[in-house]
Protein backbone atom coordinates (compact mmCIF):
# COMPACT_ATOMS: atom_id res chain seq x y z
CA UNK A 1 0.00 0.00 0.00
CA UNK A 2 2.85 2.44 0.78
CA UNK A 3 4.50 1.61 -2.53
CA UNK A 4 1.32 2.64 -4.42
CA UNK A 5 1.33 5.95 -2.55
CA UNK A 6 4.92 6.63 -3.63
CA UNK A 7 4.09 5.79 -7.26
CA UNK A 8 1.09 8.16 -7.26
CA UNK A 9 3.11 10.90 -5.58
CA UNK A 10 5.88 10.53 -8.15
CA UNK A 11 3.25 10.62 -10.91
CA UNK A 12 1.80 13.90 -9.67
CA UNK A 13 5.19 15.55 -9.22
CA UNK A 14 6.48 14.42 -12.62
CA UNK A 15 3.28 15.70 -14.26
CA UNK A 16 3.85 19.17 -12.86
CA UNK A 17 7.52 19.17 -13.89
CA UNK A 18 6.68 18.02 -17.42
CA UNK A 19 4.11 20.79 -17.72
CA UNK A 20 6.58 23.43 -16.54
CA UNK A 21 9.40 22.21 -18.80
CA UNK A 22 7.09 22.04 -21.81
CA UNK A 23 5.77 25.55 -21.26
CA UNK A 24 9.29 26.93 -20.73
CA UNK A 25 10.67 25.24 -23.87
CA UNK A 26 7.84 26.52 -26.05
CA UNK A 27 8.20 30.08 -24.79
CA UNK A 28 11.99 30.03 -25.11
CA UNK A 29 11.95 28.69 -28.67
CA UNK A 30 9.43 31.31 -29.81
CA UNK A 31 11.37 34.17 -28.26
CA UNK A 32 14.63 32.88 -29.75
CA UNK A 33 13.09 32.66 -33.22
CA UNK A 34 11.75 36.21 -32.94
CA UNK A 35 15.12 37.52 -31.75
CA UNK A 36 16.94 35.91 -34.68
CA UNK A 37 14.43 37.14 -37.27
CA UNK A 38 14.28 40.64 -35.80
CA UNK A 39 18.08 40.89 -35.86
CA UNK A 40 18.08 39.80 -39.51
CA UNK A 41 15.45 42.41 -40.44
CA UNK A 42 17.31 45.23 -38.65
CA UNK A 43 20.62 44.29 -40.23
CA UNK A 44 18.93 44.05 -43.62
CA UNK A 45 17.32 47.49 -43.31
CA UNK A 46 20.33 49.29 -41.87
CA UNK A 47 22.84 47.82 -44.29
CA UNK A 48 21.48 50.01 -47.08
CA UNK A 49 20.64 47.01 -49.18
CA UNK A 50 19.49 47.61 -52.73
CA UNK A 51 17.17 44.63 -52.53
CA UNK A 52 14.06 46.50 -51.43
CA UNK A 53 11.77 43.54 -52.04
CA UNK A 54 13.85 41.29 -49.79
CA UNK A 55 13.57 43.88 -47.01
CA UNK A 56 9.81 44.15 -47.40
CA UNK A 57 9.42 40.37 -47.66
CA UNK A 58 11.47 39.79 -44.49
CA UNK A 59 9.38 42.40 -42.65
CA UNK A 60 6.16 40.69 -43.76
CA UNK A 61 7.52 37.32 -42.66
CA UNK A 62 8.43 38.81 -39.28
CA UNK A 63 4.87 40.07 -38.80
CA UNK A 64 3.46 36.68 -39.77
CA UNK A 65 5.76 34.99 -37.24
CA UNK A 66 4.62 37.44 -34.53
CA UNK A 67 0.97 36.59 -35.24
CA UNK A 68 1.81 32.88 -35.13
CA UNK A 69 3.67 33.39 -31.84
CA UNK A 70 0.66 35.14 -30.32
CA UNK A 71 -1.62 32.29 -31.40
CA UNK A 72 0.82 29.71 -30.04
CA UNK A 73 0.93 31.64 -26.77
CA UNK A 74 -2.87 31.54 -26.54
CA UNK A 75 -2.85 27.83 -27.33
CA UNK A 76 -0.18 27.20 -24.69
CA UNK A 77 -2.23 29.12 -22.13
CA UNK A 78 -5.23 26.93 -22.98
CA UNK A 79 -3.19 23.71 -22.72
CA UNK A 80 -1.67 24.90 -19.44
CA UNK A 81 -5.15 25.66 -18.06
CA UNK A 82 -6.57 22.28 -19.14
CA UNK A 83 -3.63 20.28 -17.79
CA UNK A 84 -3.65 22.13 -14.48
CA UNK A 85 -7.37 21.36 -14.16
CA UNK A 86 -6.76 17.69 -14.93
CA UNK A 87 -3.95 17.49 -12.37
CA UNK A 88 -5.99 19.31 -9.74
CA UNK A 89 -8.98 17.06 -10.42
CA UNK A 90 -6.75 14.04 -9.83
CA UNK A 91 -5.48 15.54 -6.57
CA UNK A 92 -8.90 16.42 -5.16
CA UNK A 93 -10.82 13.40 -6.46
CA UNK A 94 -8.54 10.45 -5.91
CA UNK A 95 -9.04 7.41 -8.10
CA UNK A 96 -9.99 4.25 -6.27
Amino acid sequence: MHFLFLIKLLSYISGLFSLAIRLFANMLSGHTLLKILTSFVFISFYSGSFFFFINIFSLIILHVIVVIEISIGLLQAYVFFVLINIYMNDVFHLHH
